[in-house]
């Protein structure tokens, strides 16, 4: 008697022949007595006693009767017997022993395990999507379908990152499209963005200086004669009045002089109201000079004007004929000259303009009133205010004497006790009892 050979089993006495093992089971060795001991080949796996089946597909299963998952993101054909049998999907490579999502700027094929580097130009991001060549994407400043087909943008153009297109490469800020080109902006003009827009014109009166490629309004600088506006949105405007605007900057006028609005040269400046030309420099500015004492200057480059005779200014800087005063005793007429003040008028200061009227029933003695006190009373009037002289006062007052100004008869004029009866023409004191007594029938001495 013989063994039985490997893959085969008896397990009764008797002169019978060995049996086979279940179809994908097989023994150890020889002389197997049982069928116990017939086990799963490799690739399969016992799904029930004495039952062996093909290893179902993402499984490995070696020499035995048990099956084994493959790794996460793995996967492997049916039969297969070890763990080596498992590939990493599609997007991952292997790492370490594990399967991980394919890394950045690589891609991983399918049923390769290493993870292969893109393209010069080209990028990825670390996920498992770039499984091609063709997954990796251009950078950014290339066009095309990715892989080994990026092509540079041109000349002043750039382009986000996976673009295809050679539109999709934009003119920088100073370049505007042409065609498949990018051309820098003309002189006046600016363009401020990435894009395939044209460039802008720049505001009215206003230009790059001959500059090409500008990229913000900011370049766009005012002409001469024009200043930026104070407020929004902040355009060209006239140079402002007083000043000058030349090489896109405002200067003041020289000392004493001013310019009207749009002045783009210190030659139009020109000397203000009080001040006069004195001389002109080689560039054509005019040196102003403040006005002197007793003289009126109008500006421009008219001279100083002296004041009328009789008539003086108060200090310099004036700039008006009207600014020379007159002395006491004179004022203007219509043409600011200094005549005698008029009868019934009066000029007071030394230096003054207009002669004013005295006031109601009052007058002077003739022309050319110098003081307050020249307006005199009218005939047939009394100036209860302004008492001059000495006041008589009656027998009935049981003495007569004389009060002079100050004494007791002021102090009844300041409080309202004494006043003139025009019709008697005498003074009156209202007495405490509220009686009315004359007092003098002549009102001077």
């Amino acid at each position: 008697c013989l063994p039985c050979p490997v893959g085969e089993y008896k397990d009764t006495l008797g002169h019978t022949v060995c049996t086979v093992c279940p179809v994908g089971s097989t023994t150890t060795g020889v002389g197997a007595s049982a069928i116990e001991q017939c086990i799963c080949d490799d690739g399969y796996w016992s799904p029930a006693f004495n039952t062996c089946e093909q290893c179902p597909a993402d499984y490995y299963c070696p020499f035995g009767s048990r099956r084994y998952p493959c790794p996460l993101f793995s996967a492997s054909a049916p039969g297969s017997s070890e763990e080596s049998a498992c590939i990493c999907d599609t997007g991952y490579y292997k790492w370490n022993g594990v399967c991980a999502g394919c890394k950045e700027d690589h891609y991983c094929p399918t049923a390769e395990d290493n993870a292969l580097p893109c393209p010069n130009n080209t990028f990825t991001v670390m996920e498992p999507t770039a499984v091609v060549v063709g997954d990796c994407k251009c950078l950014a400043g290339f066009y095309g379908a990715g892989g080994p087909n990026c092509t540079p943008c041109p000349a002043n153009a750039m382009s986000l990152p996976a673009s295809v297109g050679i539109m999709e490469c934009e003119c920088l800020p100073g370049f505007e499209r042409d065609g498949d080109e990018c051309a820098v902006c003309c002189v006046d003009t600016y363009k401020a963005a990435t894009s395939n827009g044209v460039c802008a014109a720049c505001p009215a009166d206003s230009s790059t200086v001959g500059g090409e490629g500008s990229t913000d309004v900011a370049q766009c600088l005012c002409d001469d004669g024009f200043m930026v506006a104070l407020a929004p949105p902040y355009a060209c405007v006239d140079c402002a009045a007083g000043s000058y605007c030349a090489d896109s900057t405002t200067h003041s006028c020289p000392a004493g002089s001013t310019s009207l609005p749009g002045a783009s040269s210190p030659a139009q400046c020109f000397c203000s109201p009080g001040y006069w030309q004195a001389n002109l420099t080689a560039e054509g500015v005019a040196v102003c000079v403040l006005c002197p004492p007793g003289h009126y200057c109008a500006g421009g480059a008219m001279g100083h004007v002296q004041c009328p005779p009789g008539s003086d200014t108060d200090g310099g800087g004036h700039n008006s004929k009207i600014d020379c005063l007159c002395a006491a005793g004179r004022g203007h007429n219509a043409t600011a000259d200094c005549v005698p003040c008029a009868v019934g008028t009066v000029q007071p200061e030394m230096k003054g303009r207009f002669c004013v009227p005295c006031g109601p029933g009052k007058t002077t003695r003739g022309e050319g009133a110098g003081k307050l006190t020249d307006c005199l009373c009218a005939p047939g009037t009394f100036d209860q205010l302004n008492f001059e002289g000495k006041w008589w006062i009656p027998e009935s007052y049981n003495e007569s004497f004389y009060l002079e100004e100050g004494e007791q008869f002021a102090d009844w004029v300041s409080s309202g006790r004494v006043f003139y009866n025009a019709t008697t023409r005498s003074l009156v004191l209202l007495a405490e009892d509220g009686k009315a007594s004359s007092i003098s029938r002549k009102v001077f001495l």
